[in-house]
């Protein structure tokens, strides 16, 4: 389908900088409709040098910004929000950006951190998830088998995946929590018992 310049130019009008720099790179292989909207928009942009500068100054500071993560992964303890403050610096990030930067993969290492931790919500949580998510898990096995007498491997991951998410529902706690990895394992095993036990019964 051929779209006239007028209508490219609203196409190409939305593209982010790095999207046009890429469809700069194969111009040459779209039609004469597609170049005149391309060279109306980036002009319209400031010239392709100009979209050049644009994009690597992005790649400079999404450069500095990993940086500045890595900075806070590697310097992070509990509460030593103001240390981080004090010993971060940047000569490319304006103090909004910086701060910014470090507030957000400090949020980060905390819910991952908290994430992490076994309490009494966690045990409990594996404990009542992964009985529903075995008895629920083992009864659709058991019901499959019976329909189809087949075993199939991804059915097996779909009830990993069934009993995790339901395990990960009640505690609120994802994979990175050991408590998690190991209901959902044994959410597992009980569901594929669960539901051999249906099909030698019923099958």
């Amino acid at each position: 389908m051929m779209f006239d310049a007028e209508t490219l130019k609203v196409k190409y009008d939305k593209y982010t900088d790095e999207e046009l720099f890429e469809l700069h790179s194969a111009i040459n292989d779209y039609s004469e409709e597609a170049k005149e909207a391309f060279d109306f928009i980036v002009a319209k942009k400031g010239g392709l040098e100009e979209l050049q500068s644009r994009i690597k100054s992005k790649q400079i500071i999404k450069k500095e910004i990993e940086r500045v993560r890595n900075e806070v992964t590697k310097a992070y303890v509990p509460g030593g929000e103001i240390l981080l403050r004090e010993t971060i610096t940047s000569d490319i990030l304006n103090s909004e950006e910086l701060e910014q930067a470090i507030d957000v993969r400090q949020d980060e290492l905390t819910r991952e951190e908290i994430d992490k931790k076994i309490t009494s919500r966690t045990v409990i949580g594996s404990v009542i998830g992964g009985l529903a998510a075995s008895t629920v898990s083992g009864t659709l096995w058991g019901i499959f088998l019976i329909q189809t007498h087949r075993i199939l491997f991804v059915m097996i991951f779909g009830i990993a995946a069934l009993c995790y998410g339901i395990i990960k529902l009640s505690t609120r706690q994802s994979k990175q929590n050991k408590m998690v990895v190991i209901s959902t394992a044994v959410s597992v095993a009980l569901a594929l018992l669960i539901g051999w036990l249906i099909f030698g019964a019923f099958g």
